[in-house]
């Protein structure tokens, strides 16, 4: 080793020293390479992971913000005794149920902010639930006492052809006079039928106008709740609006909503209307003239 040349040593060693270097090179290269892919891996990853995020919360947010919208109108619906019971039942369950939702992806603001609504609109939800057995009570009582002066105007008729009859084949005094008598007896029940009536439907009118009263009283903190909701859940889908603008909204709908109510509470407490739609029936006008 001594005789050999210390260029060849050098080139040797030259040689060791820039494979040495080329393999440090290569090895910081695929570090490098396989420490970008890591991140590559590791930011498509987040980015999954929030696009999931983000497409369970709007799965879960959009029904939600529908229902929160749609809460006064299931309730509003239940202040009238021909509303299907089924179909408000199952309006109730759709808002609860979006509602609900939100608590497995919903921020604290959000969860608190949509429960105080589900609680507020379920309180006022049963109590109408309630009011509005009464009325449907009251209501069957008013269509079948309509089904019984229909009966009796029916009878009025064949009366009436009855003394058509004795007139037209000159029937005897006796048989005349015992056709009139039923003639009073059915013109004196047809008008304590139709009185009746007339006292059954004020006492529905009025039932159904307690129940808009009750519900025109909760407006204001309703909607308010509504749009506090409304907007807890926007913010949480990053949609951003003028908030105050959305509360002023809120608040000028809540006093026109509730005007209304009242309008139509007071015309459903006058006492001169004669059937639960303001306007007596054909059958029933008939018989009093």
């Amino acid at each position: 080793m001594a005789q050999v040349p210390k260029e060849v040593w050098a080139a040797i060693l030259g040689a060791v020293i820039a494979a040495a270097i080329s393999g440090f090179t290569t090895w910081r290269a695929n570090a490098n390479a396989r420490r970008m892919l890591g991140m590559q891996l590791e930011d498509a990853a987040k980015q999954s992971e929030a696009k999931r995020r983000m497409d369970l919360r709007r799965d879960v947010f959009l029904p939600a913000l529908q229902e929160a919208a749609k809460a006064s109108h299931v309730l509003g619906e239940m202040t009238g005794a021909e509303t299907d019971s089924a179909k408000a039942n199952e309006q109730m369950k759709a808002v609860t149920a979006a509602l609900a939702g939100i608590h497995a992806v919903g921020s604290a603001e959000t969860v608190t902010a949509t429960f105080h609504l589900a609680q507020f609109v379920g309180e006022i939800f049963a109590e109408l639930a309630i009011r509005r057995a009464e009325s449907v009570a009251k209501f069957m009582l008013v269509t079948q006492l309509a089904l019984l002066i229909d009966k009796e105007l029916a009878n009025g008729n064949a009366l009436t052809e009855m003394m058509k009859a004795c007139n037209l084949q000159g029937g005897n005094a006796v048989q005349f006079a015992r056709v009139m008598q039923q003639w009073e007896g059915h013109q004196k029940l047809l008008a304590t039928m139709i009185e009746d009536r007339d006292k059954a439907t004020l006492r529905y009118r009025q039932s159904i106008a307690r129940s808009i009263e009750y519900l025109a009283k909760n407006l204001s903190k309703l909607t308010e709740l509504q749009s506090g909701a409304i907007l807890a859940m926007r913010r949480e889908l990053d949609l951003s609006i003028d908030e105050e603008v959305v509360k002023r909204i809120a608040s000028e709908a809540a006093a026109h909503g509730a005007n209304s109510l009242d309008k139509l509470t007071r015309f459903l407490q006058r006492n001169d209307l004669d059937s639960p739609s303001g306007q007596p029936s054909a059958s029933v006008s008939a018989g009093q003239g």
